[in-house]
């Protein structure tokens, strides 16, 4: 599988994983068609170098000029078996790649997350199936620290974000039907963790920090054909949840956050039907205090036929204040899944820019997508 990035700076595109029953087959990669808003600068981040084995859910991070791209990546030929990676640029060259954690063949890493600090060291968070039955543990690193241990949990796997702000670490994960958050000192100090939400199918969380070190949490919640994204924040963990989506109707999956300054965006995609999905966005202007209507930014979309993946989508808030989402979609049937992306100023309205990777073989998933200095980027 490759993993390849292009961008503003830089940007890239992750041809999904075969052997999950969520992810698509892979298929060769061939260079990709970029639309106009984006130069033809192409970085490929990972190639693995065994046949069929895979590499998924990439994570990007940049503070300028500092671009990091983190995934997990199986390694042998064990299928069974990932450890998370990641590659670091300092704006024009890449170095190599590392492995975060190398561990037994009995271990499976989840999803991996990163940030970047001010002083430009990275931070990661994973989760990894460590015990058996079904015992998972939520590990950090940092650069230039060891490996720890957030906490440990029997149950499903769960996914993690992670934040930095001026000097503190800020993680929240999914565990065992709940929503938990921990923060501390970067480098100092224990962990406090809070539990945000308990309730069936409580998953997905994602995590945005302003400046100021208040954490914004968003995740999904419910069962099937009728989960909600909700929402808090570390100003009053206490505090009623705030129902984003609000429509029973449909099912709420895969949301993403950012923050700036007062300024809270969400985006998520909006699942009627395995043929019926879209991307819908909602800010607040306030902190999370109150919320504007919320709108859809894409047309329907189906998702691979053989596999959804609710057309996953990322944001980004540049410098300027305009926003930037990116996700995938496909036609009806078989088609390839493809990246889009559509961007607007805070005072704006969305304006669609288009199929990012036009032409390129396979299905293309799974995106994230980051800023900086007024550079966009995208993996």
């Amino acid at each position: 599988m490759f993993c390849i990035m292009v961008g503003s700076v830089l940007a890239a595109f992750l041809v999904p994983l075969a052997a999950r029953a969520w992810l698509a087959s892979p298929r060769p990669v061939e260079a990709p068609v970029m639309a106009a808003i984006w130069p033809s600068k192409v970085t490929q981040i990972s190639q693995n170098e065994y046949p069929d084995s895979m590499q998924f859910y990439p994570a990007l991070a940049v503070v300028s000029p500092t671009v990091c791209v983190a995934w997990s990546q199986q390694v042998g030929n064990d299928p069974e078996y990932y450890d998370p990676y990641y590659r670091r640029s300092d704006g024009s060259t890449w170095g190599g790649r590392f492995n975060i954690h190398s561990t037994s063949p009995t271990k499976e890493t989840t999803r991996v997350d990163v940030a970047i600090d001010n002083s430009h060291k990275l931070h990661f968070v994973w989760n990894e199936y460590t015990k058996t039955p079904y015992t998972y543990t939520l590990y950090y690193f940092y650069t230039g620290a060891s490996v720890e241990t957030i906490t440990e949990w029997n149950g499903d796997p769960g996914t993690s974000a992670i934040a930095v702000s001026n000097n503190d670490v800020h993680v929240a994960w999914s565990q065992w039907s709940s929503i938990r958050y921990a923060s501390k000192p970067i480098g100092s100090g224990s962990w406090s963790i809070d539990n945000l939400a308990s309730a069936s199918m409580a998953i997905q969380p994602d995590l945005a920090v302003t400046g100021a070190g208040t954490a914004h949490v968003v995740w999904s919640q419910g069962e099937a054909g009728s989960a909600e994204i909700f929402y808090k924040n570390s100003s009053n963990w206490s505090a009623t949840l705030f129902n984003v989506s609000n429509d029973t109707d449909e099912d709420g999956r895969s949301p993403a956050i950012a923050v700036s300054g007062n300024n809270v965006y969400v985006v998520w995609c909006e699942y009627l039907t395995r043929n019926e999905q879209y991307i819908r966005f909602r800010q607040s202007e306030n902190g999370g205090s109150t919320w504007g209507e919320s709108v859809p930014i894409s047309g329907r979309f189906a998702a691979n036929q053989d596999s959804p993946t609710y057309l996953r989508p990322a944001i980004a808030v540049d410098s300027n204040g305009e926003i930037h989402v990116a996700f995938n979609g496909a036609g009806a049937g078989s088609d390839p899944e493809n990246i889009y992306y559509a961007s607007k100023t805070q005072d704006g309205s969305w304006q669609w820019r288009g199929n990012l990777t036009s032409g390129v073989g396979g299905n293309n998933t799974t995106p994230d997508i980051a800023a900086s200095d007024g550079d966009v980027h995208l993996i």
